[in-house]
């Protein structure tokens, strides 16, 4: 073929496509092989059918919404375990959650979990909707809600029973009445110290006990003496740390006696909770700690009683406000004391047991106390009581001659007794 034909037939091809062009719409071909690539296009779009024949896009929609399905059972497994981990880790202030694993532990006085035994719920806390404070029951050992503006703050005492009994005890405290004995005394000391302003009691819990009996020669009857040691925990509001830890900074906020009370140098607030909390436990005439003689009362003492509404469903306790501890535990617990004291900064649970029971009979029936089990048992760290320097005691014990140590009836104050032939000694009290 001659080049001039070539280009002429050229010429003749472009002048159709153009004609092509004008005629049919964009998208449209002409040729045959047009139509079809048009038709597959359009039955692409259109919904599928099961025609039995599975051509190459076929298997690729259904390889795709395989995967698809695939995927949505893995999300759908992953929501469910979201689910459950949310749920093992939901904050139990909610009403419909109940911890019946720990409720048994609990109940049960099993190894505990950590110190939360028995707190309570708090109406300051955001999650719930609470009228008043409510034991935790449901969900014990959480640790209680603490607010952005508080300290959590704790500290151990040991807290005496002095009760008459007809048998000597075998030194056993059941599991009933360590729960009985949390329970009621955080409630008591809710009731009788600190505020919404200052601080509250949202803890107790008995992490020892300890039981002594002993005789009282000549008068036929048997004294016991029953000690608990307790962690406490408090929630102190930030504001009023400052106040007691630091009074010299804040003279406009306190009064004059305020800071005569609590001295230039301020109180901790651990010894502050825990003085607070001994003062409302010792019963009448019982001798408190020398160590708080710095924390004054008006700032432990709750000061107006609540409002009777506010103690609808929340518990079947009355309102302890200013009753004496003994009257309260012989009332609702099986311990029938005639003297209760909180002891501080005490070592060793059993040895306040020993010195406790042995001060109660010396003071009361004015019977001797042996320097051998004063000694012995460490009381002047265990009970506060202390003898002498240079009464002689602890050479007698040296030598072995039995030496017998006495109080006079009952001591205030600071005092020495100085009686023929005994120890000298002296009870430190506030």
């Amino acid at each position: 073929m001659y080049p001039d034909q070539k280009k002429n037939e050229g010429r003749e091809k472009n002048n159709i496509k153009e004609e092509e062009k004008e005629k049919y719409p964009v998208g449209e071909v002409k040729s045959e092989h047009g139509k079809v690539k048009k038709q597959k296009k359009e039955k692409d779009k259109s919904p599928k059918q099961n025609t039995g024949d599975l051509g190459l896009n076929t298997l690729i929609d259904q390889n795709d919404s395989k995967k698809k399905q695939k995927k949505k059972k893995e999300n759908d497994k992953k929501k469910e375990k979201k689910k459950e981990k949310k749920a093992k880790n939901k904050k139990p202030n909610n009403n419909d959650w109940i911890d019946h694993k720990a409720i048994r532990i609990r109940d049960h006085c099993r190894e505990p979990l950590n110190m939360y035994r028995t707190c309570y719920e708090r109406k300051v806390d955001p999650s719930n909707n609470l009228v008043d404070d409510q034991l935790q029951l449901r969900t014990p050992f959480v640790q209680p809600y603490i607010g952005h503006d508080e300290w959590m703050v704790s500290d151990s005492m040991h807290i005496a029973l002095s009760e008459f009994a007809d048998i000597l005890s075998d030194g056993h405290v059941s599991c009933k009445s360590m729960i009985d004995m949390e329970e009621l005394t955080l409630k008591y000391l809710k009731d009788n110290i600190g505020n919404e302003d200052t601080f509250t009691p949202v803890c107790l819990f008995v992490k020892d006990s300890a039981i002594d009996s002993t005789p009282i020669q000549g008068f036929g009857k048997i004294m016991t003496s029953v000690v608990l040691y307790v962690d406490v925990v408090f929630a102190f509001k930030k504001k009023f740390v400052h106040e007691i830890e630091h009074p010299s900074r804040n003279l406009q906020g306190l009064r004059h006696h305020h800071l005569r009370l609590l001295g230039r140098r301020g109180v901790s607030r651990r010894n502050f909770g825990s003085c607070c909390s001994g003062r409302a436990i010792n019963s009448k005439g019982a001798p408190g700690s020398a160590k708080c003689s710095g924390v004054g009362s008006n700032k432990c003492t709750r000061k107006v009683k609540k409002n009777p509404r506010s103690l609808l469903n929340v518990d079947s306790l009355p309102d302890f406000f200013e009753i004496e501890f003994t009257i309260v535990l012989s009332s609702y617990t099986e311990y029938k004391p005639v003297e209760t004291r909180a002891i501080l900064d005490a070592k060793n649970t059993e040895d306040v047991a020993v010195c406790a029971v042995n001060r109660y009979i010396q003071i009361n029936f004015d019977l001797s106390f042996s320097c051998n089990v004063y000694l012995d048992h460490d009381c002047a760290d265990n009970e506060d009581i202390h003898i002498k320097e240079g009464s002689g005691c602890e050479a007698n014990l040296s030598s072995g001659v039995p030496t017998e140590l006495r109080t006079a009836m009952p001591i205030h104050r600071e005092s020495e007794v100085t009686l023929s032939g005994y120890c000298f000694m002296r009870e430190l009290t506030n």
